[in-house]
């Protein structure tokens, strides 16, 4: 549907270096990066406008209905990146990519062949992260309710990350945080082959032109998502951070019964 254009999804598990991974992509001219994205829920809504009772019985009417369909779906997807001019690639983030009815909405408006991007990391160390984000502005009942007890940020990604490696999809991409901090290079050559990015104009080796000493998000963020002020904050230079406030054990002990269902195939 999109001839000049290759859309890369990154998805995955929160606090998992998909937004620094961007930020670092961002630095080749032919990568077009956005901001965690609606677009997956705008094109189930233009998809879904059209849904009428009163044609499913009449064959020409469908025929017809499915191209509306098409229409108003390409029509979202170009009226949303429509400042993506020059770029050929662009990297499309929102943790619903995984879920299979999204999966089968971006392999039918995408093409059979669109790359997913899968980000992990021990559930216990997601926790801790947002841990210490959080402990100086909510109590530890607050945390539980916000983080744990709800389904999102945590439950439903690692049902979506479990299906997504269920599946031994050629077109599914795993990372882990902890390769993209300690082997960025390694994980930038990775990606640059899974997806068939073009290398940088000026250099030979594709990933030698990203500069990892002068990482800049170049794209907004809403870095108060869940009420969390800096979630999605990009810092200059590649590190872990550290965390200041240790992990309460309750919260521990969760997480890590978490991570092995997170990589219970792998």
């Amino acid at each position: 549907m999109f001839k000049n254009k290759t859309f890369i999804l990154f998805a995955g598990m929160p606090r998992t270096g998909s937004t620094l991974l961007a930020s670092i992509l961002s630095q080749n001219p032919h990568v077009h990066v956005s901001g965690n994205s609606p677009l997956v829920e705008l094109m189930w809504s233009a998809y879904k406008s059209v849904d009428s009772e009163g044609v499913k019985t009449d064959l020409n009417a469908q025929k017809r209905l499915e191209e509306m369909r098409a229409d108003l779906v390409a029509s979202t997807i170009k009226s949303y990146y429509k400042n993506a001019t020059d770029e050929k690639f662009i990297i499309e983030k929102s943790r619903g990519w995984l879920l299979a009815a999204n999966r089968k909405l971006a392999i039918k408006y995408f093409g059979k062949d669109v790359k997913i991007i899968c980000f992990r990391r021990p559930v216990e160390q997601i926790l801790s992260s947002f841990y210490n984000l959080m402990h100086s502005t909510c109590s530890d009942e607050e945390f539980y309710a916000r983080i744990l007890k709800t389904k999102i940020p945590i439950h439903d990604n690692i049902k979506n990350c479990k299906l997504s490696k269920f599946i031994n999809s050629p077109n599914v991409l795993h990372l882990e945080y902890d390769d993209i901090i300690n082997n960025t290079y390694d994980v930038l050559r990775k990606v640059y082959k899974f997806c068939d990015l073009p290398k940088h104009p000026d250099f030979i080796d594709p990933v030698s032109a990203h500069d990892l000493s002068n990482i800049t998000r170049p794209f907004e963020e809403d870095d108060f998502s869940y009420d969390i002020n800096k979630l999605h904050e990009v810092r200059p230079t590649i590190s872990r951070r550290s965390h200041k406030v240790e992990l309460p054990e309750q919260f521990l002990k969760v997480g890590q019964e978490l991570t092995k269902q997170l990589y219970r195939y792998g």
